[in-house]
């Protein structure tokens, strides 16, 4: 089952902690819930997210900084659990810093969604994104 949905609301509550031991590091999490709308069967399902994150950040010159990231998510509704899903999603970002109104941006991601209760719809997404900003 492949639907579209779309989030109509939700509310959240998340915590990060950065440790003054290892500069760079976030590490995350948080809840919320949400209603989801599916178009094209007119269902809604009433989910609890929990995400989970890890990133490290860190300066490879002066004018150069790498990100990488890796975040776990559950969706999951007690009383329709056909709608229950796991998405992780691992990035990697590089940041150029040009000059003083250009820089340029590089990043790949990869993420893995699992539906337990559908696996003809678990699906894998890889993605590259080069992007140049310039302020006038």
């Amino acid at each position: 089952m492949t639907a579209n949905q779309e989030t109509s609301l939700g509310a959240g509550l998340g915590l990060v902690w950065e440790p003054k031991s290892i500069a760079g590091l976030r590490v995350g999490v948080s809840y919320r819930k949400d209603k989801v709308d599916y178009i094209d069967n007119h269902e809604n399902s009433k989910q609890d997210i929990w995400d989970y994150s890890v990133e490290y950040s860190r300066p490879l010159s002066d004018n150069v900084r790498a990100t990488i990231s890796y975040d776990y998510k559950t969706a999951k509704d007690k009383a329709k659990p056909l709608y229950d899903e796991v998405t992780r999603t691992v990035s990697i970002d590089i940041n150029a810093q040009i000059g003083p109104s250009t820089s340029i941006q590089l990043q790949h991601s990869y993420e893995m969604e699992y539906k337990p209760r559908d696996p003809s719809a678990n699906h894998k997404t890889r993605s590259t994104v080069l992007q140049m900003t310039n302020k006038f």
